[in-house]
Parts: structure tokens; sequence; C-alpha cells
């Protein structure tokens, strides 16, 4: 588990907003160990067809494992994996021990659905006569991406990095997951971007870490279970037609796959029905990958996911919605991505005065309890926005920071008031492993003290009721975070077992 991110959630869902009973979501979510298939699960008042299973892998793309950044010339310090030794490398992260085991665990799980971010798909070449063929010879190596690796950052052995131009290529499974479409593993379907988004990841792929390999999110659901729907074909009321026309259309991309989904026994309405026809709606499932750096950018990107599943409800209300993936941050109180979970009003603030900033401080003693008092609000955005802008422990932000981090936390809270939506978080543990950014390093030799600061990073003092242990000071330590996240819309869906994670 140190090297894939995994969770696997049973859901009921229980109608739409207007049909939603009022305790519906003070049903106790129970936990299983981590692998149990969930599949044969029933709940006592529920029928097995308002039963459905979401999982969730970071698959951990072979590239992004140790690669040279052509930009630095060197391995990104979040890619080093510096943690496993270079003896141990081969057994833990090569390609011929890591992705049979994750075949093997996606097979298993038997989920409706499963979203995998970092899925590195295989570049087919064009020939000059228009035919496609693999990749060979001194490019199929940089078409897997072994070129940018750091062992094998020569090209020609003589230290010099050559420019290769390259043809564009087209895309499909690699070879180790293709088995989870095949019959003997439920016949899964697959949603992928559509190829002028893949071939932009390439492009950048191909510039930045000199491999032609499209790396993206993608969702499998079973195919004799679930039929993808358009949002065209789902029914819609006159203002959501027209708020969707009005927009630019929107495709997949390679951070956000999303799709509407119905049973496959259930028609959809023809020309000829009324679109208020009642009827199942579909439920909406996103496989999503947030920015690992910018909080504004995880904002755009979620907010996007939601105006577009906005456009496939097939009512006027927010439809059955499941958002799975790489959150890339812990959405702890006080953060702006947290606001998606608050429906409260917020108006965005006045300039801060130079008096009120000087009565600032960050408390040591917030533990999560409190959340509705004014002033751990305040707190917990301070404490937020200083780990988003990687301060140094106990450093206060700047005015401005924190009137942008106000803002911009101000901003989320409006759109989810106006749209009405309603979101929770399966309540799951930590789903990473590192060495901490966040401590006081002793180096022997010098005597000297480094302090690493890292903006996901937790202090002594967090909350952590699922068992998660931040890193301790001194000599360099392992730390967990909680990263992946599957939100749901609690108005329509409720939460009926995870797996346990970390």
């Amino acid at each position: 588990r140190r090297h894939t991110k995994n969770k696997h959630y049973l859901i009921s869902r229980v109608g739409r907003l207007r049909r939603a009973g009022p305790r519906i979501n003070e049903i106790m979510t129970r936990v299983y160990p981590n692998g149990s298939p969930l599949t044969t699960i029933a709940y006592n008042g529920h029928e097995a067809d308002d039963i459905f299973s979401v999982a969730s892998f970071n698959l951990l793309a072979p590239l992004y494992i140790r690669p040279i950044d052509q930009r630095t010339g060197k391995v990104q310090p979040f890619a080093s994996f510096d943690w496993i030794s270079e003896e141990d490398s081969e057994r833990i992260l090569g390609d011929h021990v890591r992705l049979p085991k994750l075949l093997k665990r996606l097979q298993d799980c038997g989920s409706d659905f499963i979203c995998v971010q970092e899925l590195q798909l295989e570049a087919v070449a064009n020939n000059d006569d228009g035919v496609e063929s693999p990749s060979n010879g001194a490019t199929s190596q940089l078409n897997r991406g072994r070129r940018s690796r750091k062992e094998d950052m020569d090209f020609d052995g003589s230290g010099c990095n050559k420019r290769i131009v390259m043809k564009k290529s087209r895309f499909s499974l690699p070879q180790w997951i293709a088995p989870l479409t095949g019959a003997t593993s439920g016949g899964y379907g697959v949603i992928l971007p559509n190829s002028e988004q893949l071939e932009k990841m390439a492009e950048r792929n191909r510039r930045v870490l000199m491999a032609d390999v499209a790396i993206t999110n993608a969702i499998f659901y079973k195919s004799d279970k679930w039929r993808p729907v358009s949002g065209n074909s789902a029914r819609k009321t006159t203002t959501r037609k027209q708020l969707r026309d009005s927009r630019i259309p929107y495709h997949n991309t390679t951070n956000c796959v999303l799709q509407s989904f119905l049973p496959l026994e259930v028609t959809q309405p023809n020309q000829n029905q009324s679109e208020t026809t009642d009827g199942p709606e579909p439920v909406v499932v996103a496989s999503i990958h947030l920015d690992a750096k910018s909080e504004e950018k995880r904002v755009q990107q979620l907010q996007r996911c939601l105006e577009r599943s906005l456009e496939l409800s097939a009512s006027p209300y927010p439809p059955p919605l499941i958002i799975a993936g790489d959150y890339n941050c812990e959405l702890f109180p006080g953060s702006c991505v947290h606001a998606f979970l608050q429906n409260v009003k917020r108006d965005e603030q006045d300039t801060m005065s130079e008096a009120a900033y000087n009565a600032l401080h960050i408390a040591d003693d917030l533990d999560g309890s409190g959340l509705n008092s004014p002033e751990n609000e305040v707190q917990y955005r301070i404490r937020e926005c200083s780990r988003a802008n990687r301060l140094p422990s106990n450093t206060l932000p700047s005015k401005e920071q924190l009137q942008s981090w106000d803002n911009l936390h101000a901003s989320v809270a409006s759109f989810v008031y106006d749209h009405c939506w309603k979101l929770d978080r399966v309540k799951t543990g930590c789903t990473r492993v590192a060495y901490d950014h966040d401590e006081e390093i002793i180096d022997d030799d010098s005597e000297s003290v480094v302090q690493h600061t890292d903006s996901q990073s937790r202090t002594d003092n967090d909350s952590n009721s699922d068992g998660c242990v931040p890193g301790k000071h001194g000599r360099k330590t392992m730390a967990q975070w909680h990263l992946d996240h599957i939100l749901y819309t609690s108005h329509s869906l409720v939460p009926l077992g995870k797996w346990s994670t970390l």
C-alpha cells in the first residue's frame, strides 16, 4: 500500500433530493479489511438493485518512477522514492512485480465502477503509409518512458541528450491491464478522454520527460450491469438545457473523466416521451486527479467537474454523483477544497485592516472540533493558508495571502450554495506513506538542523481519529497523509461500507 493508493466503497442509491428522507445519512458505514470483495454484501431494507460499489486506485504510472525532468536535469523529490533503496527498487517498483499485483487487485475487487488515475497508455506509431504498428527499435524504450529514468539518462552513452522528433501517436490500453476488459474479469468497459486530450498529455511528456506516452484518468465499468449515457440523451428541463447550450462544450480531460450511467435494464426515454417521465436517474461517476501544488487550481478543477455533472443531470437537481480519486490535499477544515463540503453562504471579505491582521495568531490547539465557531473557522483558514503557501511551521501568512485565501474560500462557498450542492466525504484513513515533509532532520556529521516544510503535512496537534501518525521531530521518519478521497451527494447516496486504508 505504500505505492498504490486505493479505496473501495459500497454505496446505496436512495433516490432524488425530493425523495430523500431526513435521516438517510445516519446509517453507520461499516469498515471491511482492505481487499475484501464487497460485491456480495447486502443491506437490510435496501433492494440489491439500489446498491453499487466504487473503487479508486492511483496506479502510479511507470513513467513517474524516478524520471529525469528535462527542465532541471534531475529527479523531482516527489518522484524519487528515497525510502526505497536501489537494491530493493526492482523488487518493489519493477513493472514485472508491481503491475501483475495491481491487475489482480482490480480483478478481485469486482467493483461496479473502478476509477483510476495515472493510467499509462501505450503508444502505437503511424508508419509513412498510414499503417499503425507498435513502436520499435531505438524509440521503443522512449515510448515506454524508460529513457527518462535516472538509470537510463544517456541516450547514446556519451552523456548527451539527443533531440528526438516523433510522429503523432494513437494510444491504447497497456497490455498489463487489458485482461480487465475480458470476459473472465466481468467484461469491464472503459471511459477515456478523446485522442486530442491524450495527445496534449503526450506532448507534455515528450517535452518534459522525453517519453511518447499519454497518462490519464479513466473509469472502468461493468458492462454487463451498466451502460454509459450521454448528456444530450438525459432528460432535461428547459432551464437546464438552456444552461447547457450556453456553455462551451465539455470534454473529458486527462485529470478528470466524468460519465453518467444507467443500469442495463433501464431504457432511456425516446423523443416521444415527456422529459418529466418518472424513472431512475442516471448516476454520475467521476475519476479525478487534482493539481499537486496549487489550491486555486484544485478548486478550479473540482468546480469544473461539478459544473459538468449538472449538465448531465436528468432533473432540475444535482444528480447522484461520486467523485473519486487523488485530490492531492487532505481536505482539512479551513482549506478551500474543504469548502465544497460546507453548504454555507459566505461573502468575500473586505480588505483586512492592519489592526485586524496584527491581532491574528496561529492557534496550536486545533483538534477538529468547534468548526462552526467563527473564531475557529478563522484559525483553520489561517493554518491551511500557511500550509498551502509552504510556510515554516507556526508562521503567519501575509495579509495579502490571507485575503486571497479568504476570497477563494468564499467563492467556493458561494458556488456550492448557489447550485444547491450537498456533498460529503467517505470517512477514510490515510492513503499515502512517504518521508515526512515537515520535520527537523539532524545531520549527524555537522550537527546542523534542517526544517522541511510541505503544504500537506500535519502538526502533532492535528486531530486524527482514523489512526494516521504524523512524522516526529528528529531523524528522517515516515509519515502518512489522506490524499485520496471519495465525495458523494449526501442527499441521494449513502455509504454503507468501505475498505480500511493504511
